[in-house]
């Protein structure tokens, strides 16, 4: 046997080169191959869109640790489109808002409301025929004579709102006040032997227009002008005979006097009879007693409003 050429021998030295590195390939693939998991042979279906925030990937070593804070969750479907987690109790349903209550009407008041007085308000008197407001009474303003009506609304009265009457009228040397309400008291008067009358004009019952004079505590004899009552009998202590300052028309009371200050010759207590009794003819006196005397009740009283 001829020994190979130099030619011969490189090429059986390639041939082997070349040999040996496709044995290494299909020694590398084999290996590469062993190594690879098998897949499945069922398609991943497309997976559920999570509702909840994606939790961390855990390594293969915790894998099998419980998770604390799962442990009250439901499982998870895997590999399949349905559902990733139980759906959650529903809440109860919110109440209704109660309907608001309907407004109360305020119970009405079992006592009348107490009247308001009107603004006060001054109107004049002239002379000739005057009515009150009221139609209480009426009188005679003598010519020359010049008056204010103060009437009013009495709210304070104990018997109720009621009509108060107040007139002044003034002439020469002479004044008279009328007044009129349901809460005038009455003025005390003179007992027998006490008083003496210069002049009297009935009016009707037991009232009179008079002038008087009175004894006062000092022994004085004080002049007076003014519609009076006559105590017909004894009662409540007086005995019959006094005279006192004040009528009763109605269901009201009414004083009607005459001030005599700015008369010529006024005292205020005359020393004796005879000076009481000449001031009390005098011309004012007189007068005062004229307008006085000219008063009529209709019988109405503080209780009926103009």
């Amino acid at each position: 046997m001829r020994a190979p050429s130099g030619r011969r021998l490189a090429a059986m030295a390639m041939i082997v080169t070349v040999a040996g590195g496709l044995a290494a390939c299909a020694s590398a693939g084999s290996a590469e191959t062993a190594t690879e998991p098998a897949s499945s042979p069922r398609a991943a279906a497309p997976a559920a869109p999570e509702v909840a925030a994606p939790e961390p990937t855990r390594d293969a070593s915790d894998r099998d640790q419980p998770d604390a804070s799962r442990a009250t969750e439901p499982a998870v479907a895997v590999g399949t489109g349905e559902g990733t987690r139980a759906p959650a109790r529903p809440s109860a349903p919110a109440p209704a808002p109660a309907p608001a209550p309907a407004p109360s009407t305020p119970p009405a008041s079992e006592e009348p409301s107490e009247p308001v007085a009107p603004p006060f308000v001054e109107h004049p008197v002239a002379s000739g025929g005057f009515t009150t407001q009221n139609g209480s009474a009426s009188f005679t303003v003598p010519a020359g004579w010049t008056g204010t009506d103060r009437s009013r609304l009495d709210v304070a009265s104990f018997d109720g709102p009621t009509w108060i009457n107040l007139v002044d009228l003034r002439g020469d040397g002479a004044a008279v006040r009328f007044l009129e309400s349901m809460s005038v008291g009455p003025i005390p008067g003179a007992h027998p032997g006490e008083f003496g009358v210069v002049d009297a004009r009935p009016i009707a019952g037991s009232m009179v227009a008079q002038s008087f004079w009175q004894r006062d505590a000092r022994g004085g004899f004080v002049p007076h002008v003014a519609i009076v009552t006559v105590q017909q009998q004894a009662a409540h202590g007086f005995p019959a005979g006094m005279i006192q300052h004040v009528a009763w028309p109605g269901e009201g009371c009414s004083t009607v006097v005459a001030e005599l200050s700015g008369a010529p010759g006024f005292r205020s207590a005359f020393a004796s009879e005879a000076e009481a009794v000449a001031f009390l003819r005098t011309a004012p006196a007189a007068a005062a007693l004229d307008v006085i005397a000219s008063v009529r009740y209709t019988g109405l009283d503080g209780r009926t409003l103009p």
